[in-house]
């Protein structure tokens, strides 16, 4: 899979970056158990040609926090994980529609714009939990291209 941007020059503007406590959500899909969990909480906006295109909520586990040491506007956050050691290796998607609400003025659109909300699990190469993001994208600013295997059918399932 590759996110679209048409030719057009990536950059990101950092809203939030910091350690806190972790939404049940954001608990559940980074499997925590602390009695309190935490995560690193990054909220970016990202742009292309320096139009806002998405707004990214970004949750990694709370001993990542080294992550909040380096420019967050420019660099890679999977670079900076492969440099500690960490290499994102499969994730999985649900992809959902919801109207822009508050995220409309950070993305330059109406309240009621309808964006496609995309909600995205990384396990690292042990297959543990490593990055949970919930990325809301403006749907005339951007393009999902998918790349899928199509598996044969299993003999005698009917499908």
């Amino acid at each position: 899979m590759r996110c679209g941007h048409g030719g057009r020059t990536p950059t990101s503007r950092l809203l939030a970056g910091e350690v806190r406590a972790a939404s049940g959500a954001e608990a559940a899909a980074l499997d925590l158990s602390a009695a309190a969990p935490q995560v690193v909480s990054i909220v970016r906006v990202r742009l292309a040609d320096d139009v806002p295109v998405a707004i990214e909520y970004a949750c990694f586990p709370a001993h990542l926090s080294a992550l909040l040491d380096i420019d967050l506007e420019v660099a890679s956050l999977h670079r900076a994980l492969h440099e500690r050691g960490l290499r994102p290796t499969l994730g999985t998607s649900t992809l959902t529609a919801h109207r822009a609400g508050a995220d409309g003025e950070h993305l330059h659109v109406p309240a009621d714009e309808p964006l496609l909300v995309e909600a995205r699990l990384i396990v690292d190469q042990h297959s543990a939990p490593l990055e949970y993001t919930i990325s809301r994208y403006v749907g005339g600013r951007y393009d999902l291209h998918v790349t899928f295997d199509v598996q044969p059918p299993r003999t005698g399932a009917a499908r």
